[in-house]
């Protein structure tokens, strides 16, 4: 039995999941959800002097509000046409060379901001050779009867250690085999000779003692196969006023979601217990809740057990609410700096106290934080460099991105929810030694630009979230994917496969269109 044109729009009806309306294509479905249950959209309006203008607007309640007077709207058109006839549109919140963000701003009133204390200039560090003297009562003596003394030291295994008494410095010799058993911590300083080190981890008599304890930052950096292009660094070592920051909620300050990602890239994270030291070449920031972002690190209880989060814990913490961690994934081992606004997720990294391959991707085995007590011992050391260039983000309460180089690179490595804002927040940050393109881990977003993928349909893949992330970019709210952007990437792959047959899904989400948006359109999760 033939369909009639009823029976034909009965079964193409398509529900809104918000409010149960029902439309006879997927495009008009996009346009009312767009239209009347977005809860955050852009608008964008031409002044009286002809210039293009931008507005970010929330719904609250259920309406649209003008951050300008407040008054609300039910839709988009709405408060556009308002935006447009009144004086609301006299001035744009967002900056003059990006103009579709679709990033909340909330123009701070007042912000007191961290300053970076003045470095007092490092005293002349003393020799091995001359400790050496000085702990055997040999500084006034000639060079001949100095260098004796160093080399009988020497050939006997003794180190020199500086700690603090009540009058001041002091200098004493231990043997090597004895260091294990001197604190790691501030009091004590030991001055060794590297290769005296190296003879003695060799020592087939110690292979199973107790590893040298670090002293701290400046030792590590001695003995480090990179020294050389890690002292040209200038580092700090996480305070309070910088563990406040980035503590901070993000929907106070908006900014902030590209300022706590900037603040520990490049940073040397230290584990005092064992002196294991990385440095943090690129981490992204994710923030902590689900109305932010719509990646934030799930809290969920399983069989009454509530999973492992990066929340700092309630007992005191070397830095307050800032935790570094390992946490175990189905993917591996992440290593991640936690806060409670936001939990940091490290995509590359190295090891500073030995030679060894760099850590790519969500997953670091290199360095591990296996116990609450590794956390509590880490230290960490922030680069100044870094720490500078996001209090000056912080300061911008239109900042849109970490850094205006580079922005597809920005994007962090997702796998889903493409339709939603906050994967597209610039959020992604690189230290100063691997602040370029080439030396960024790839993610979805930039796969393309790889010269080692080419051809086949991972490429074609490739350079459609390649162009999909460069029109939220630079459109925000407005970005549309085009039939002829899908057609181009299927030309590129192969004749069948998975990825052809997810392509081929989109394809059919144009129907008679040539466009669909990329924002709010859940088809394309």
């Amino acid at each position: 039995m033939a369909s009639t044109p009823l029976d034909l729009e009965t079964e193409t009806r398509l529900p809104c999941v918000h409010c149960g309306s029902q439309f006879s294509s997927q495009k008009q479905l996009t346009t009312h959800k767009s239209e009347y249950h977005c809860k955050t959209c852009m608008v964008q309006v031409i002044d009286s002097k002809g210039t293009k203008l931008s507005l970010t607007v929330h719904r609250i309640n259920g309406y649209l509000e003008c951050p300008k007077c407040t008054e609300r709207f039910d839709t988009r058109t709405d408060i556009r046409r308002h935006v447009s006839e009144t004086c609301c549109s006299s001035e744009s919140e967002e900056p003059d060379d990006f103009e579709d963000n679709n990033l909340p701003i909330v123009v701070p009133k007042e912000f007191p901001l961290p300053t970076i204390p003045v470095r007092s200039p490092i005293p002349q560090k003393r020799s091995v050779e001359e400790l050496t003297a000085t702990a055997c009562k040999k500084s006034g003596s000639t060079a001949h009867d100095k260098k004796t003394t160093v080399l009988l030291m020497d050939h006997l295994e003794m180190v020199p250690v500086t700690f603090q008494s009540r009058s001041g410095e002091k200098v004493a010799l231990i043997h090597l085999t004895e260091l294990s058993d001197i604190p790691a911590d501030e009091q004590f300083t030991v001055s060794v000779d590297p290769s005296l080190i190296l003879r003695f981890q060799e020592a087939d008599t110690v292979r199973n003692s107790m590893p040298v304890p670090v002293a701290g930052l400046e030792y590590v950096m001695s003995l480090s196969p990179y020294k050389s292009k890690i002292r040209r660094r200038k580092f700090i070592e996480m305070e309070q006023k910088f563990s406040e920051l980035l503590n901070t909620d993000w929907v106070v300050r908006p900014q902030l979601r590209f300022v706590c990602p900037k603040i520990p890239a490049g940073s040397i994270l230290l584990n005092t217990r064992n002196g294991e030291a990385v440095i943090v070449n690129c981490i992204e920031g994710y923030g902590r809740k689900k109305m932010i972002d719509a990646h934030h690190e799930p809290f969920l209880i399983k069989k009454g057990v509530a999973t492992m989060t990066s929340l700092p814990p309630s007992e005191e913490t070397r830095y307050r609410n800032v935790w570094p961690l390992t946490m175990n994934s189905a993917d591996g081992e992440k290593m991640v700096v936690g806060t409670k606004s936001f939990n940091g997720l490290v995509t590359s990294s190295l090891r500073l106290d030995k030679v060894d391959s760099p850590s790519l991707g969500g997953t670091t085995l290199s360095f591990m934080l296996n116990d609450s007590t590794d956390s509590q011992a880490t230290k960490i050391f922030l680069d100044e460099e870094s720490v500078h260039e996001a209090l000056e983000i912080a300061n911008d309460s239109n900042a849109w991105c970490v850094s205006k180089e580079d922005a597809l690179e920005q994007l962090r490595q997702v796998r889903s929810k493409f339709d939603s804002a906050s994967t597209y927040f610039l959020c992604r940050a690189s230290g100063s030694i691997t602040n370029e393109h080439n030396m960024m881990p790839y993610t979805v977003f930039t796969l393309a630009n790889s010269d080692s993928l080419q051809k086949g349909s991972g490429y074609g893949a490739a350079v459609l979230f390649n162009t999909i992330g460069e029109n939220v970019i630079r459109h925000g709210s407005e970005a549309t994917l085009t039939k002829k952007n899908v057609e181009s990437s299927l030309k590129l792959c192969g004749t069948e496969g998975k990825i052809v047959e997810i392509l081929n899904n989109i394809k059919k989400l144009f129907e008679d269109g040539e466009t669909i948006e990329i924002l709010n359109n859940t088809a394309q999760r």
